[in-house]
C-alpha cells in the first residue's frame, strides 16, 4: 500500500497567526482533527490536531480565540511522499 491510497489530497491549512477558534472551524467544517500550518510562502512549519486544541485551551485559561497556533504547534513536521510505501506492521 502506498501513502497515495490513505492520503487527503484536499488539505485545509492555517498559518501561525490564526487563532485556535479559527483553527477548530476549519477542522469542524472539513471534518478532520489535523491541520498543518503553513507560511506565507506555503511551507509547511507546523501541525496542530484537535488535542493541541483541546490541551491548549483547558491548561491557558484562556478562550481559544486569544491563543495562535505557532504557541501549540508541534515542529518540526516530518513529510513523506505520495509515492512512499507504507512499513505498517499491519499491513500483509
Amino acid at each position: 500500500m502506498k501513502v497515495r491510497d490513505v492520503m487527503t489530497a484536499d488539505v485545509q491549512a492555517c498559518q501561525p497567526a490564526t487563532d485556535l477558534a479559527a483553527v477548530t472551524k476549519v477542522m469542524w467544517d472539513h471534518d478532520c482533527g489535523f491541520v498543518p500550518v503553513v507560511d506565507r510562502a506555503g511551507t509547511v512549519v507546523g501541525a496542530i490536531t484537535d488535542r493541541d486544541i483541546c490541551i491548549a485551551a483547558a491548561t491557558r485559561g484562556l478562550p481559544p480565540a486569544q491563543i495562535a497556533a505557532f504557541q501549540v504547534m508541534s515542529s518540526p513536521v516530518r513529510a513523506c511522499l505520495p509515492a512512499t510505501r507504507s512499513r505498517m506492521s499491519w499491513q500483509r
